[in-house]
């Protein structure tokens, strides 16, 4: 019996070293809980003086944020001033090629039956005339008259040949004293008579005989 009594005292003595033991594990730990919150406090403390100065520069950036509205007004006023210098340079060339085209279709070399409307026209505009005096049954007028057909380019500008029939125009052939068929009467711009005639010559005598109506 005193055996078992020892037994049970000894598991008594285990059991209440091993509450002791427990109770002192659970206060060591209850102690480093507590600790624990008093190292992260500063670090709240820091974080919220972050936050803190966060709207602080928040503010700084919204106080340099006019400059870029006020830079933004000054630009268009320059790209106005420029688009009103290109749109000047644009239109002062335009009108030049027009009048050049004109002046060139208005010289060239003319080849008609006379009559007094286009004989006047001609002294109107200043340009050099020719009268031919042309027959149908002259052989050496019609080779005349298909040379300066096919050849008219070759005429000097402002010049306007005018083709008059020999039978009927006699009172043309008393103003300028022409006495056979296939003449030619050349008369410079607006000059006074006499006028140069010449009679049976070609197309290369007749070009001639206008670009020298100076020399006569």
């Amino acid at each position: 019996m005193n055996n078992s009594r020892y037994v049970i005292i000894g598991v008594l003595a285990l059991i209440i070293i091993a509450v002791l033991i427990s109770i002192f594990a659970l206060g060591s730990n209850e102690n480093t809980s507590e600790e624990t919150p008093t190292n992260n406090e500063p670090a709240e403390s820091t974080t919220t003086q972050d936050e803190g100065e966060t709207p602080e520069n928040t503010e700084e950036n919204n106080t340099d944020e006019p400059t870029t509205p006020q830079n933004e007004s000054e630009v268009p006023e320059d790209t106005t001033g420029n688009e009103t210098v290109e749109s000047t340079t644009v239109q002062v060339p335009q009108p030049a090629p027009q009048q050049e085209q004109t002046a060139t279709t208005a010289t060239k070399a003319t080849y008609t039956e006379y009559s007094q409307a286009r004989f006047a026209a001609a002294q109107q505009e200043g340009k050099n005339i020719v009268l031919f005096f042309h027959a149908d049954w002259c052989p050496t007028c019609h080779v005349l008259d298909q040379a300066i057909v096919n050849g008219l380019e070759r005429v000097p500008d402002n010049t306007a040949i005018l083709k008059i029939d020999f039978e009927e125009r006699s009172d043309l052939k008393r103003e300028y004293e022409i006495q056979y068929q296939h003449s030619l009467v050349f008369i410079e711009n607006n000059t006074p008579p006499p006028y140069p005639v010449a009679t049976g010559i070609d197309i290369n005598e007749l070009i001639w005989q206008v670009e020298n109506l100076s020399s006569f």
